[in-house]
């Protein structure tokens, strides 16, 4: 398969020229990631057991429950929003790979969820602070590496939280057959924003990695405002974030930007995220 990948590189350049530059970066780490997303790629059919009966955690109300699912299922819509976006903007073509196969993996969480959907009743709307959000990211006209930085570092870290809560604490099996699923291809994701970011932002000058922190910061204002508020009945109280999750996992988001090299050692951003 790399192989042959290899190949097809090789011929879409000489035949075309328009990705006349973007063979050069090369990642052995990101090529093994791309051969596992082909190798894990999964069902919503066949790897999911259906016949299982749907189960609301006790006192919850329907309703509700179906919000939390339905907001599972924008996320990942607008998610393949951004991928479809980047996979037109990033240079490099083995990054465009991966993202191909991340925009696959969201659309089958998307397809995964509304079938969930409809063994429970009827898709409510997109909760509004949520599309604030990702309208904000959608607006960005600046590096394509913000979005990178955006979704695979910031919202699938955050998301690998939510859905490791929601296994360990909601009882209906087949949700938590689709979230073990979904878990493994969100871990993929956050991975390749730690591979390509590494080596993309080593580079980058100090006022684009300040203009892009600034920004981040403000999606993640936006994430809070998402978060907030919501899950108020006493059934959904384990489903709340709480402040002090927030804050904690704020500081484990600059850990992680210092690590990929958005943050430098010797500069101070206090003040931007």
């Amino acid at each position: 398969m790399a192989e042959l990948r290899a190949k097809f590189r090789a011929n879409f350049r000489n035949d075309t020229g328009i990705f006349e530059d973007n063979t050069a970066y090369f990642s052995t780490e990101l090529e093994n990631l791309i051969n596992t997303s082909f190798k894990k790629s999964w069902s919503v059919d066949t790897q999911i057991n259906w016949d299982q009966e749907v189960v609301i955690p006790s006192g919850m109300d329907q309703q509700e429950y179906l919000d939390l699912v339905s907001q599972l299922y924008h996320s990942e819509v607008l998610t393949i929003h951004i991928c479809s976006r980047l996979i037109h903007e990033v240079p490099d073509f083995q990054a465009k790979q991966f993202l191909c196969t991340q925009l696959a993996d969201e659309a089958r969480h998307a397809q995964a969820y509304s079938k969930y959907i409809d063994k429970i009743g009827k898709r409510t709307p997109i909760d509004p602070a949520m599309k604030k959000l990702y309208a904000k990211a959608l607006k960005w006209n600046g590096s394509y590496i913000a979005l990178i930085v955006a979704i695979n570092v910031v919202l699938e870290t955050e998301s690998l939280q939510q859905q490791r809560k929601r296994i360990e604490t909601l009882p209906c099996p087949i949700f938590r057959e689709i979230n073990q699923n979904v878990i493994r291809d969100e871990s993929r994701h956050a991975a390749f924003g730690s591979i390509y970011l590494k080596d993309k932002l080593s580079d980058l000058p100090l006022v684009e990695r300040q203009k892009i922190l600034k920004w981040i910061g403000g999606l993640w204002k936006g994430w809070e405002n998402a978060n907030r508020g919501r899950y108020q009945t006493e059934a959904a109280a384990f489903l709340r974030t709480s402040q002090n999750e927030l804050t904690q996992r704020h500081k484990n988001q600059m850990n992680r930007f210092k690590k990929i090299g958005l943050i430098k050692a010797e500069v101070k951003y206090a003040s931007t995220f």
